[in-house]
């Protein structure tokens, strides 16, 4: 019943959160429910057409304002070929993190508060060096940012960039 609360919240922002997942293209294999001043809400999603599986924490207060907390893969997921491979996101500098946001800002009008905390990191090679990065910043809110790096480019170009803050999303650049 509690997960029903959140699945349009999910619908809207799945696809935006991962690339790979496509609207409704993807289950949620099993949830787990605490009960605090809201609630917390641990759900294991899993995408139908590819093996992506992963574990989301979401927060959902008295009034139904969703928020995400935590994104985490599951260790000893095997890496698909041509598809994302998921990497330590403490693996990021805050010195990478800052020139993600710079590449960003080339491209779109957007504030990002800085320091900010990497929450999923994960590369793909296909025509170059495809990164996936979801994070927090400093005003806490979350995003989501797909870059490439051609073959012989010494620097990334972004694909899209999404910002979720409170219960909301906004498509930025895409």
């Amino acid at each position: 019943e509690q997960v029903k609360t959140v699945k349009p919240y999910l619908d809207r922002n799945l696809p935006h959160l991962f690339p790979e997942i496509t609207e409704g293209h993807y289950k949620i294999a099993s949830a787990k429910l605490q009960i605090v001043n809201g609630m917390n809400l641990k759900l294991i999603i899993k995408q139908k057409l590819t093996p992506l599986k992963f574990e989301i924490s979401l927060y959902v207060d008295h009034e139904n304002k969703i928020t995400l907390n935590d994104i985490t893969h599951f260790l000893g997921t095997r890496p698909t070929i041509g598809g994302f491979n998921w990497e330590d996101p403490t693996s990021i500098k805050q010195e990478d993190l800052d020139n993600l946001i710079v590449t960003i800002q080339k491209k779109v009008n957007l504030l990002v508060k800085t320091p900010g905390k990497v929450i999923v990191y994960r590369k793909q090679v296909v025509n170059g060096l495809k990164k996936h990065v979801i994070f927090r910043d400093a005003n806490q809110n979350i995003f989501s940012v797909l870059t490439i790096r051609k073959p012989n480019d010494k620097t990334d170009d972004l694909i899209s960039v999404y910002q979720i803050y409170w219960n909301n999303i906004n498509l930025i650049f895409s």
